[in-house]
């Protein structure tokens, strides 16, 4: 569960880093952090899953892996989706 952790956050680090938001003119910095924040928040909910229970420890194991990864990448198109839609755009 640690490594899906990890991972998860990962995943967001290096997708948020790489490139920074351009904010609207319209947009406050305060602006800028609720929405990141309320972005953020969606995605992981719209992400979150059950709990798995099935195929034996190492199938699981690798399944875990498999769909925290799965599901970071699908946090990370929501967010930006999510941010987007608010007028945010990539340098």
């Amino acid at each position: 569960m640690k490594t899906l952790i990890l991972l998860l956050a990962m995943v967001m680090l290096v997708s948020c880093v790489s490139r920074p938001w351009i904010r609207p003119y319209d947009k406050t910095e305060q602006d800028f952090q609720q929405d990141v924040a309320q972005c953020r928040y969606e995605a992981q909910v719209f992400t979150q899953s059950p709990g798995f229970q099935g195929y034996g420890t190492g199938r699981a194991i690798g399944y875990g892996i498999g769909s925290g990864m799965e599901n970071g990448m699908r946090m990370v198109r929501l967010f930006n989706a999510c941010m987007e839609a608010r007028g945010y755009r990539r340098k």
